[in-house]
């Protein structure tokens, strides 16, 4: 299993530190199904799935998952059709990252693992 972590400052320094440790246990928790990457942006976790091409077997990365920390709390978004960001619908906000990451995982409406 690889994975890798970048850290930003643009989140309060205790949302940053517990969304780390909820991205960790994603990624340990998704090991079977997958290499990820998560890279945190000034007020968000983008989530990224490594793959290989299927005609030049490099690895890729695809974009998952979003969890964007507003209002004091994450709002959890999805890739689109056209690659734009939408937003999950109904139970997509928590003030913690760690149930968002559980809805990524089991993927009841199958808009994560689609792709």
């Amino acid at each position: 299993m690889e994975t890798s972590l970048t850290v930003g400052d643009g989140l309060p320094d205790f949302v940053r530190r517990q969304a780390q440790a909820a991205l960790k246990c994603f990624m340990s928790e998704s090991a079977p199904a997958g290499q990820f990457v998560g890279h945190f942006q000034k007020t968000g976790l983008l989530i990224q799935e490594l793959r290989q091409h299927p005609l030049t077997e490099e690895t890729v990365t695809w974009p998952m998952a979003l969890l964007r920390w507003r209002d004091n709390t994450w709002h959890l978004y999805f890739r689109g059709r056209r690659g734009r960001w939408k937003q999950y619908p109904d139970g997509g906000i928590s003030i913690r990252p760690a149930p968002l990451l559980t809805l990524v995982y089991r993927d009841k409406l199958g808009i994560f693992w689609r792709q």
